[in-house]
């Protein structure tokens, strides 16, 4: 929502702790920040997530009170630490995910997760793109733990760091409105990796 026209702006940094990376957290933060009309921007730095929000007061005040009680997949809260942030002249236009800094290491990432029935039904369905591709994951299901290499917890510290997204992957990890948006596990047939099964004198069954 648009912001009262001359409404005061106010600035809050926000140091969120807990199970906030793999779950979700930067893309429910960007979500829930549009619709309240507070611009700035969230990232991970080491295990946390850090939130820099700038609107009006009462926007802000129940942006915070929303983030402290999201409910989203695995997410958990365990502390969010608001401080003053100083209004720059220049306000950023939108709320966005900036990207990640660097920080002492730690455990904050989730456990795996089953596949969600959104992409379990994808996975069945001859005429979708992933059919019987073994690795199908959003940002509600997949590896989380298994996958993760270091702090922070994006692509590039995983070990799906050497399979880049192919153009139409590419379009579902930008796209706000998609269950994949930020997904860092994601993949598919022609940028993922593959499964194989194979005998004990090792040659590959024939499926």
């Amino acid at each position: 929502t648009d912001r009262p026209h001359g409404a005061p702006m106010c600035g809050a940094r926000l140091k969120v702790r807990g199970i906030v990376q793999g779950v979700g957290f930067r893309p429910q933060a960007l979500r829930l920040a549009r619709a309240l009309g507070v611009v700035g921007s969230v990232h991970n730095e080491g295990t946390m997530a850090i939130v820099e929000a700038f609107g009006p007061e009462p926007a802000l005040a129940e942006f915070e009170q929303r983030l402290r009680t999201l409910d989203h997949g695995g997410t958990r809260i365990d502390a969010l630490l608001a401080q003053p942030l100083a209004v720059p002249a220049a306000l950023p236009s939108t709320f966005s995910i900036a990207d990640s800094a660097l920080a002492q290491p730690g455990l904050g990432v989730a456990p795996d997760w089953a596949i969600c029935p959104a992409c379990c039904a994808e996975t069945l369905d001859p005429f979708a793109r992933r059919y019987r591709y073994a690795f199908t994951a959003c940002t509600a299901c997949g590896p989380r733990l298994s996958v993760f290499e270091r702090a922070p917890y994006d692509r590039a510290h995983t070990t799906m760091a050497p399979f880049p997204l192919c153009a139409a992957c590419a379009r579902e990890y930008a796209d706000t409105d998609d269950r994949r948006f930020h997904a860092q596990a994601m993949a598919c047939h022609a940028c993922g990796p593959r499964a194989t099964l194979r005998r004990l004198d090792g040659k590959p069954f024939s499926l």
